[in-house]
Parts: C-alpha cells; structure tokens; sequence
C-alpha cells in the first residue's frame, strides 16, 4: 500500500486533508499560505511495494523527474534497512531514580511498523510554535543571544546571532563530542603537570596532580564542573594538536563554518562562534551525542580516584541543572567573553534553546528570555 497525503495548515490544526492517486508535485500552491511537504508512508515489505507499486515515469517532465527522485531516496532507505527521520525516546531526558550500571550506551532509536519520509528534510517537523501573545521582547544586555525551536529550528528572538564571540567554556561541549566519539570510557587518564594551565590560576581546581580516573568521570567533570584540567588530561591523552583538529574537523563536517577552537577548554579567546552556529552543535549533540545533555542536567555525580578508591563529588555549576523542563546546556565565563549559557528547555513536549553571550546576568536573561517565549507562543495541542 501507497499512500500520497498532501496537507496544509494555517494558524494550527491541519485542514485541506485529501488522499489522491495522482499528485502533481511541480503544481505552486499559491492559494495556501503554508504548505507541508508530501509523506509516503510505506507499509513492510518495503521492496515489494517499490518494485510492484511505485512505476518508473515514462516522461522527462519535472513532475516525473522529481518522482523518480523520490523512488530512489525510497530505495536508498529500503537497502539501508532504516528511516528518513531520527526518533527519540522521552525517557533518555528524565531523571534517574537510581544510579545507572551502565552508562553511556548508544541506545537505537525505536523503531516503526511504519516507514515515514519527509521528502523536504528527514529532521522536517510538522509540529511547531504559534505566536498567542503580544508581549514584547524583554529588553537584555547580552551581545548575542537567540531564542530558536531546536527541531524546526523556527527563531523567535535574534540579536546578532550571526556574529562571532568568544566561546569561553562553552567550548566544552565539542570536546565532549571528541571524547565520546575517539576515546573509550573505560580507559584512564593520570592528571600531568602539564594539565594546569597558566591562565587557569584563578580558577578553583577540580582535580589534583597526579590522580587517576576513568575517562568516563573526567568526562563528568568537564560537562558539570567546567574542570579545566580534566578537559586538558583528555586531550593531552588523545593527542593536544590531534584533538583540536579533530574539534574543527568535526566543526567544519556539522557546518559550522563560523567556529573555531584553538584549545579544548575555552580560556583562549580565539576560541569562537555565533549563536547561529551554538544552536546547530546543540542540535546535532540533541540527535548524536545526547549522553552529552544527560550529564548536563544531573547536579551532582560522584567520581572515583582509581589509585586510593576516594570518592569525589562533582557539583554541577549550572543553576538550572536538576530543573523538571531543563533538557541540558553549558554554562562558559571568561574576561573576554563575559557570562556565556546555552540552554535547552522542553516546552509543550519539544526543545526550545535559549543562547546568551555576553552577559553580566546569563541565567537572569535566559530565565526572561524563555519566560517571554512561553507566555507568547504555544503549540496546536
């Protein structure tokens, strides 16, 4: 079974519904004022239905061509045996009653009877925000900031978010992304002389000269703490200038052309980017790396010294950490930056993300900012 669905919607709530056997794709739909893509939905077996069901066009016309087109993204997806789009299990973002026996495991998305494709962009959403309110923006002292729908990546409020800044510890998540990606959890790492930085001399040490842990707890330090030295023992594990290449290499493959890193703590104000360029990391940890925004949300975590079995607690710096509606973020603070956050909240069951750079007040405007946003747009439901 093949089933053509062509909708559109205005304000909220789907209307025009119609099923067709015949969909003119290169027809303009100037009468509608937003249009959503078509979704096939396919029914298993998936092959048989292409083979018997879906005809080569006969013609060169771009209505033919553009089906012909969607017949071999179809198949494409048929021999990599998945879906178009990513699906997420709510779960992975609620609190843990109990420690877990093992953490960071690489959890499939839960899979469909159903195979759904969205012709336009497999992260397409057919949920969004409509605005229900008339308040203005509150007025922030930020340098940068942007309110944005994570999914849909719809904006709400921009100022200068396409301008560059200073990342501070912000920094910390694309080294998270590294050390999940390169270095296994389970190895250790001794914290070196050469982990302390000369800039960090103001900053509280987390850790000492000389202990030892498992990657996976450095890892913790780094996300909750902000442990300067723990991102540095992580990096200088790896490799220094290896594991900086491969932050910007794995910038420029997200593109995120308007970022850059230079160490993998954030001190170095030629780390950089835009609020632009922070919302789409956040998403693609959102969609590859969510251990990331589970460590982010925890307000503490006790992590263990391997040589004398001492216990450590890591406390959480972020305020909003332990928050019902609080999906994960970064806190980052340095002279040149000024109070950086990044913040992902869930709202009417989708993530919203608030960004603040530059700020004497972050966690003040991030609160007004997303406050505004929920008093001011809601969702269909």
């Amino acid at each position: 079974m093949i089933a053509l669905t062509v909708f559109s919607y205005h304000g909220t709530g789907a209307k025009n519904i119609e099923n067709v056997s015949d969909i003119d794709f290169s027809r303009p739909a100037a009468n509608i004022l937003q249009v959503a893509v078509p979704v096939v939905v396919l029914s298993a077996p998936l092959p048989k239905v292409l083979t018997e069901n879906f005809p080569e066009p006969e013609t060169t016309s771009s209505t033919s061509t553009q089906i012909s087109d969607l017949r071999t993204a179809l198949l494409d997806i048929s021999r990599n045996n998945g879906g178009g789009s990513s699906v997420f299990d709510e779960t992975m973002f609620e609190e843990e009653k109990t420690e877990p026996q093992q953490e960071f495991l690489n959890i499939p998305p839960p899979r469909s009877d159903l195979l759904g494709f969205l012709v336009e962009s497999s992260r397409a959403s057919s949920q969004s925000f409509y605005r229900n309110g008339g308040d203005l923006a509150p007025e922030i002292y930020a340098r940068k900031a942007l309110v944005a729908d994570l999914m849909s990546k719809e904006v709400f409020f921009d100022l200068k978010s396409k301008e560059r800044w200073p990342l501070a510890s912000l920094t910390k998540l694309m080294t998270a992304v590294i050390v999940l990606r390169d270095i296994g959890l389970d190895q250790s790492v001794t914290i070196g002389a050469t982990d302390f930085l000369p800039e960090n001399h103001e900053q509280e040490k987390t850790l000492s000269l000389g202990d030892r842990y498992r990657v996976r707890d450095l890892l913790r330090a780094v996300l909750m703490a902000s442990s300067n030295e723990a991102a540095e023992a992580l990096a200088n594990s790896y490799g220094r200038v290896n594991f900086i290449a491969a932050m910007n290499n794995q910038a420029r493959d997200w593109g995120l052309d308007n970022t850059h890193f230079d160490d993998p703590t954030g001190l170095s104000a030629s780390n950089q980017s835009t609020a632009a360029d922070l919302r789409e990391l956040l998403s693609r940890i959102y969609e590859e790396r969510p251990d990331i925004l589970k460590i982010t949300r925890e307000k503490s975590w006790t992590i263990k010294e391997l040589d004398t079995k001492k216990n450590r607690i890591v406390k959480n710096i972020n305020l909003f950490a332990g928050q019902a509606n609080f999906l994960g973020g970064k806190t980052g603070y340095t002279d040149e930056a000024n109070g950086n956050l990044i913040s992902l909240f869930k709202y009417k069951e989708r993530p919203v993300v608030v960004i603040i750079l530059g700020s004497s007040d972050r966690f003040g405007e991030t609160e007004k900012l997303f406050g505004w946003f929920k008093n001011n747009f809601t969702t269909g439901k």
